[in-house]
């Protein structure tokens, strides 16, 4: 899991005040993001610039792991699919360990 968290980003460990607990924040970061992956002509605008509805050249996203993109500043990304082994799929890796508390949209739904 390592190698997929650090192509995009970094874990840093948050001790919770008064109660000695250990959280780890995900920061994505700036060198992760993939150009070229987001399809501009079916991607839907609103205020002339940000992007509401994100489509994504199907054929250019990266086998498994996570990114981000310089179109969409905010969130990170993940490619889910089955056929992957747990170890280079993000989603069936996290639900696999009993993790909770990621918010697990799929783009489709997430933009619209």
């Amino acid at each position: 899991m390592r190698e997929l968290l650090e192509v995009a980003g970094e874990l840093l460990p948050m001790e919770i005040a008064d109660s000695g607990k250990l959280i780890y924040s995900f920061n994505p970061l700036l060198p992760s993001r993939k150009e070229g992956l987001v399809d501009l002509e079916r991607s839907e605008r609103r205020w002339g610039y940000a992007i509401s509805k994100i489509a994504f050249h199907d054929d250019r996203l990266p086998d498994g792991g996570l990114f981000t993109i310089p179109e969409y500043t905010v969130g990170v990304f993940a490619v889910h699919s089955p056929d992957l082994p747990p170890e280079r799929d993000f989603v069936q890796w996290y639900r696999k360990q009993g993790y909770t508390g990621l918010k697990l949209i799929e783009a489709e739904k997430a933009y619209m």
